[in-house]
Order: structure tokens, then C-alpha cells, then sequence
């Protein structure tokens, strides 16, 4: 059987523990290529690289999970990371350099770049992608594409993004039942045929617009392997620089 074929396009960067003097690759998008590699995927990463050791760290990172990053840009100047320390058990984000070159430079994708896309089953993409301008020509691949909204979204983000894409991501475990329901929804309204909400140990809702379902609790399986994940979730690599 064919392996599937997942793109992600999006961030990259490092956690700087101030703590512990080292840092830690990730960033949704090669947060989520990590996991597909690991679950059988064949995996690709699209992103802007800087020119510093944090980049370097990333690469090496994808490189050694044989993950392709042919398409990738390299602009000179700083990768995106973040300052991190520890509180006890708990991290405590101090700052970032806000995305440092992926928020000042544009991908400006090509026909060539449209022809790679077409090869791909699927395309991930989060909000801190940057690629919202870009949304319209990447769907026009034809390629599935499933965006991660985090839990910062807005009616007007989600007019924005939602009729260009299959598969909504919202991260739903800081509201209550009845508001997982009504913004789920509201999410499927703007025109995405599917809608996943997560609810942290609770599992995964989904909304086709039409239908609505949430899940029993049950109790999830913990990875221990340290990782440097966008969000507060269980890490996927033991990759370190």
C-alpha cells in the first residue's frame, strides 16, 4: 500500500531553556512532520529558515527524521525561537523574537512550488504560518489542506481562512460544552466541511456542519521523550542542540 503523504507548511523554531543552557527544536508544522514520520507518514516540511544556529538546529533536526525540506526558504538574519525557564514542573515562556525572518519575509511561491504541492495527500498549516495571504493560491492545488487555529481565532479569522480549507483545528479545552459547540460550529458555517475541536484528556469533538458529536473521556497515552512543542502537549522527539 501507498504511504500517505503529508506537507505541512508553517513554522519552525527552537525553545531556548534559559535554565538548562540548551535549546529544543519545533513549531507546529515540524511539530506535526515529526509526529507523521513516527506514525508511518511520509513527511515534508515547507518553512523559512534563518541564517544562526537556531536554523541549524532545525535542519539537522528534519535531516536526521529524513524529513524533506527541499522547498524550504533561507533568509539571513535570526530563525523564530522563544526564551523559555522553569517554574518547579512548569514552563514559563519569558519572550520570542516573534517569528524573527519568517515574519518579515514572504514565501513567494511559484508554479514549481505548486507543482511539488500536487505530489502531497495533505497539506497542514497553522496560524502561526504566516501563510494566510497565500491561502487562496496553495488551495488552488487541490490538495486537502487542514489549518490549526490554536485557541486564538476570531469570526473575522475564521471568515478569512475557512473557505479555503477542508479540516478546522480549534483547540477547545478552555471552553465550556455549550461554547465547544457554538464556535465549532460557527467554524463549519464559514464553509470548511469539517471541524475537529480537541479538549485536552477528553479527546476530539467534530462538526460537519450538519453533525455533531463529542467524545467519552478516556485516558490518553503519554509520550516521555523530551521536545520542544508549540503548545503545552506531549513532545514526539529526543532531539536537542
Amino acid at each position: 500500500m501507498k504511504k500517505a503523504r503529508l506537507l505541512a507548511i508553517g513554522d519552525d523554531v527552537c525553545d531556548k531553556y534559559l535554565s538548562r543552557g540548551k535549546m529544543y527544536p519545533g513549531g507546529q508544522a515540524v511539530n506535526t512532520c515529526a509526529y507523521a514520520v513516527m506514525n508511518g507518514v511520509e513527511a515534508a516540511f515547507l518553512g523559512k529558515f534563518g541564517s544562526d544556529e537556531v536554523a541549524q538546529c532545525l535542519k539537522d533536526t528534519l535531516d536526521a527524521l529524513g524529513i524533506d525540506r527541499s522547498r524550504c526558504r533561507n533568509f539571513e538574519g535570526e530563525n523564530g525561537f522563544a526564551c523559555v525557564t522553569l517554574a518547579g514542573s512548569d514552563r514559563v515562556f519569558i519572550g520570542s523574537n516573534k517569528g524573527g525572518v519568517a515574519a518579515v519575509n514572504p514565501y513567494g511561491f511559484t508554479q514549481e512550488d505548486l507543482d511539488y504541492i500536487k505530489g502531497f495527500d495533505l497539506i497542514y498549516s497553522d496560524l502561526n504560518a504566516y501563510v494566510e495571504d497565500d491561502l487562496p493560491l496553495i488551495a488552488s492545488a487541490g490538495v486537502p489542506i487542514a489549518y490549526d487555529f490554536s485557541l486564538r481565532w476570531t469570526d473575522e479569522y475564521l471568515a478569512r481562512i475557512c473557505p479555503h480549507i477542508q479540516v478546522a483545528l480549534l483547540s477547545c479545552a478552555h471552553l465550556d460544552k455549550e461554547a465547544r459547540e457554538r464556535e465549532m460550529r460557527k467554524a463549519a458555517s464559514y464553509g470548511v466541511p469539517l471541524v475537529l475541536g480537541t479538549i485536552g484528556e477528553e479527546g476530539s469533538g467534530c462538526c460537519t456542519g450538519i453533525a455533531f458529536t463529542m467524545p467519552r473521556r478516556f485516558s490518553p497515552t503519554t509520550s516521555s521523550t523530551p521536545w520542544a512543542p508549540a503548545t503545552p502537549t506531549s513532545p514526539p522527539s529526543s532531539a536537542v542542540c
